[in-house]
């Protein structure tokens, strides 16, 4: 008898997609019977104009990474740690009509929950984490070698010599 295989990550984000506009009308329907029809309707068009405002802003200082990080053929150095990059997600998901994306879009502007998603969609992708300093190689311990500098003079607490105020 065949094991039943396990649904991938892409089939449930297709899933989830085609079930977002079901879910956001329900989160419409839940938001005015709470406040109104109509104090939902203008909630929901504040919420898309705060987006076009934000991607406005957000706009040429995004794009300029993405197009520095596609001459650069580093694409997967993108991520959601980026400010830039985040408020330009944001704005999307502010943008499309709704309060579940509008939710998700502000979110992605608190930096702890930036890290968190930028993380778990780091392993679901299997795009190793980048160096906490972008000016920083990570070489395995066989790929250097340590080589003393002549013109420098030993600092180390043990030497003999001057040390520097």
């Amino acid at each position: 008898m065949p094991t039943p295989s396990r649904p991938s990550p892409l089939r449930w984000l297709l899933l989830a997609i085609l079930a977002l506009p079901l879910a956001e009308f329900a989160a419409f329907i839940a938001v005015a019977l709470a406040i109104g029809v109509v104090q939902a309707a203008l909630a929901l068009i504040a919420l898309s104009l705060l987006g076009v405002v934000l991607w406005q802003r957000a706009r040429e200082q995004a794009a300029g990474q993405v197009r520095l990080r596609l001459d650069q053929s580093t694409i997967q150095a993108i991520n959601l740690d980026n400010v830039g990059i985040a408020r330009f997600a944001a704005a999307i998901l502010l943008m499309v009509p709704g309060f579940i994306t509008a939710f998700a879009g502000l979110l992605v502007l608190v930096p702890a929950v930036r890290r968190t998603a930028a993380g778990w969609l780091r392993r679901l992708s299997g795009v190793p984490a980048p160096p906490a300093d972008p000016d920083v190689v990570d070489l395995a311990p066989d790929d250097w070698r340590q080589v003393p500098d002549p013109q420098l003079k030993d600092q180390r607490a043990g030497s003999r010599g001057p040390r520097p105020d």
